[in-house]
């Protein structure tokens, strides 16, 4: 496939994926939806999202902030999920929770919970903060209904969004969302370009090197490098990643822009890095490879014995 853009891979493997499900496991797929990273990251906590169940993540620092609460005030995120049904835990198996959060895997410093009875009132574990106006719009955020279980951690953005991302696979886990027989696809798209390292303070490539930004975009990477976006994608089936990939850069001047932001310099010049010379195509006027890997594919379509194998399905000039 000549001059081959983002779409076009798209759409090539999600009919790829949609035949071997249908030919390896009987299942008809008529939903492939599109996700940005972003609001991959706002909804689920990771870019891998399992979409085969709700408990979307619901934000609440415009309705958890407003009170004389520490913990929620002093946090960078609030952000809760709706467990169906989850009023029916006891006080002992809502502490089991709690302890599952604090544990060294996840490093929750605890949870704020708040129940929706049927009779439309709520109970929580910050009553005395929180009156029951105020927990109604906890529950209008994460979509709560009577009889379930609102679950709320609050902290640094990146990381209390992992910690309930693990909460809420957990949760689906044991309430058996996870049904084996469903597969939910998506693409989680435009990744960030770039990712900052805390402890350093300088970016390095999310995906690698080679990955070009998206269309007129280059120009943020002297002003506001972290918001660059990546012609990246990745194929995500029930929580899963089985695939991945991007259009390269293909032109001298944008490679040695993308070699400056991270560092790199060409042979003989000054810096941490030097890149030989050979990596910076002379001349190129199509995109020289770009490709999408697909891999361990078997395990997650219900294939036995291709657990270990990996696939690797491109388009060259």
């Amino acid at each position: 496939m000549a001059f081959v853009e983002q779409e076009d891979i798209l759409n090539v493997f999600e009919g790829l994926t949609m035949y071997l499900l249908k030919e390896i496991n009987g299942v008809e797929v008529d939903k492939f939806p599109r996700m940005t990273f972003d609001e991959a990251m706002k909804k689920y906590g990771n870019d891998k999202p399992d979409i085969r169940f709700g408990m979307e993540f619901g934000e609440l620092n415009e309705v958890a902030q407003h009170k004389d609460f520490n913990v929620f005030n002093n946090a960078e995120l609030v952000v809760g999920i709706a467990v169906p049904g989850g009023n029916a835990y006891t006080g002992k198996e809502v502490d089991q929770l709690i302890d599952w959060v604090k544990r060294p895997q996840v490093g929750a410093l605890g949870m704020v919970y708040s129940r929706c009875n049927e009779d439309g009132s709520y109970k929580s574990s910050v009553d005395k903060f929180y009156d029951q106006e105020d927990l109604a719009k906890w529950a209008e955020v994460t979509g709560a209904k009577p009889g379930d279980l609102i679950c709320v951690l609050s902290g640094e953005t990146n990381r209390v969004r992992a910690q309930l991302s693990a909460l809420r696979m957990e949760l689906a886990q044991r309430l058996g969302l996870r049904k084996p027989d469903e597969f939910a696809p998506l693409w989680v798209v435009d990744f960030p370009l770039l990712e900052l390292d805390e402890e350093t303070g300088h970016y390095h490539a999310m995906h690698h090197p080679f990955t070009s930004p998206k269309p007129g975009q280059l120009e943020l990477l002297d002003t506001d490098p972290g918001a660059v976006r990546a012609n990246a994608y990745d194929l995500v089936l029930n929580g899963n990643e089985i695939g991945g990939g991007s259009i390269r850069i293909h032109d001298k001047e944008t490679q040695s822009i993308m070699f400056k932001h991270l560092g790199f310099t060409p042979r003989g010049g000054q810096g941490p890095v030097r890149v030989p010379d050979g990596c910076l195509p002379v001349r190129c006027s199509a995109p020289w490879r770009n490709c999408l890997w697909l891999g361990p594919i078997g395990s997650h379509l219900g294939r036995a014995g291709n657990d270990s194998r990996f696939y690797r399905i491109s388009q060259k000039q």
